[in-house]
């Protein structure tokens, strides 16, 4: 993101988080950690977790990847506040147009995005919980990050 800014320096950034539960039940569906291929092998994880990272139950490997990436998005939107926004994606969904004008562009048909939005087209359609999904270790696993976006999209669109 900061290559795109320092290229493109007009481009304002939206970015879109997704409750990190919903999340790790979606990327469960998705197969997320157990691909055994490229993608799976070069995902981003804390640094921290180190060798610790094979004795993470699948749950707790998704939830750490969720903070990784999110914390890098939000890293990029508290250093470039001017161009760059978070919405968590629930309330995405009632004011499209309003994003849309954010990021420079406009919504032909706001009420047909709408209602494809509300049918939650990336949910999990299994809803199956990966190995080790216990909401409550996992929700502390995404505390920091969570209540950072939350607090991020909270703030005024201009």
């Amino acid at each position: 993101m900061p290559d795109i800014q320092a290229v493109a320096a007009q481009t304002c950034f939206l970015i879109v988080v997704r409750d990190p539960l919903s999340y790790i039940v979606s990327a469960h569906a998705r197969q997320v950690f157990r691909k055994n291929g490229e993608w799976d092998e070069t995902r981003i994880m804390p640094h921290h977790l180190g060798g610790d990272f094979s004795r993470l139950s699948l749950a707790e490997k998704i939830a750490w990847h969720w903070v990784a990436i999110n914390r890098y998005l939000l890293d990029f939107v508290e250093f470039h506040n001017a161009v760059a926004k978070v919405v968590v994606l629930r309330d995405l969904v009632p004011d499209p147009p309003k994003w849309a004008a954010f990021v420079g562009t406009t919504i032909k048909d706001p009420g047909a995005l709408t209602r494809f939005l509300e049918q939650r087209p990336n949910a999990s359609a299994t809803r199956e919980l990966p190995q080790g999904y216990e909401p409550g270790h996992l929700e502390e696993i995404c505390h920091q990050e969570w209540h950072r976006a939350q607090r991020l999209a909270s703030r005024e669109v201009t």
